[in-house]
C-alpha cells in the first residue's frame, strides 16, 4: 500500500503524514503517479477522514518532527507511556502542546495504536499550516494523480467531477466555486 500510517516516522510517535504534511503529500502523488494505479486511491484517500485539519506547509520532514519532539519530551521527563499519560493530562484538557524549531506548534494526544502512544498533528492555525476540510484535501489529491497521470496540463471541471464521483464516492460539483477553498489547497499539492 502506498500510504504510510505513520510515514516512517519512530516509534512511539504516530503521525497520518497523508492528512497533516504537505510535503509526504508530493511525494505521494509521486509515488501514486509512479504506481499507475489510480483506483488504489480510494482507500488510502479514505484514511484521511470527513473533518477539518491543518496542513503543515513548514520546511521540517516527519522525520525531524517526530526527533524534536522525541527530544522534548526526554528532557520533560515524559516519554515513556505512563509518564507521557501523565504529562498529557496535567491540565485536564487531554492534549499538550509543543513549539517546534520553525515556531510551528504541534498537539500531543495519546495513540490509541499499539506501540504508538505519542500522537501528534498541527496545532490549529499553528504557524506554517493552513486549515483544510477532508474533502477538499481528498479532491486535490486525486485530482493532482490524475492529471499528472494523463499528462494535463490545467484542470477541468469534468475532471474534477470524474474523480470526485468515480475515485472518491463524492458528489459531482457544478464549478470549482463549489468546493470550498479548493483552488488554495489545488494549487499547493499540485505544484511539485
Amino acid at each position: 500500500m502506498l500510504y504510510l500510517e505513520n510515514c516512517a516516522v519512530p516509534s512511539p510517535v504516530m503521525f497520518n503524514c497523508l492528512k497533516h504534511h504537505l510535503g509526504f503529500i508530493h511525494e505521494f502523488i509521486l509515488t501514486s503517479v509512479a504506481n499507475k494505479n489510480i483506483k488504489a486511491l480510494s482507500p488510502q484517500l479514505r484514511l484521511i477522514g470527513e473533518s477539518q485539519m491543518d496542513l503543515y506547509l513548514g520546511e521540517l520532514t516527519p522525520m525531524l518532527i517526530a526527533h524534536q519532539i522525541i527530544e522534548q519530551l526526554h528532557e520533560k521527563e515524559a516519554f515513556r507511556k505512563a509518564a507521557y499519560i501523565e504529562f498529557i493530562h496535567t491540565q485536564n484538557i487531554g492534549y499538550q502542546t509543543l513549539i517546534l524549531s520553525d515556531t510551528s506548534v504541534w498537539i500531543l494526544r495519546i495513540g490509541e495504536v499499539e506501540g504508538r502512544h505519542i500522537h501528534i498533528h498541527p496545532g490549529r492555525y499553528s504557524p506554517h499550516t493552513i486549515r483544510v476540510k477532508a474533502s477538499t484535501l481528498k479532491t486535490a489529491i486525486a485530482l493532482s494523480v490524475w492529471m499528472k497521470l494523463h499528462n494535463y496540463s490545467e484542470a477541468t471541471v469534468e475532471m474534477l467531477n470524474f474523480v470526485r464521483k468515480d475515485i472518491l464516492g463524492a458528489s459531482p460539483v457544478k464549478s470549482f466555486a463549489a468546493t470550498e477553498g479548493f483552488g488554495k489547497i489545488f494549487n499547493l499539492i499540485h505544484s511539485e
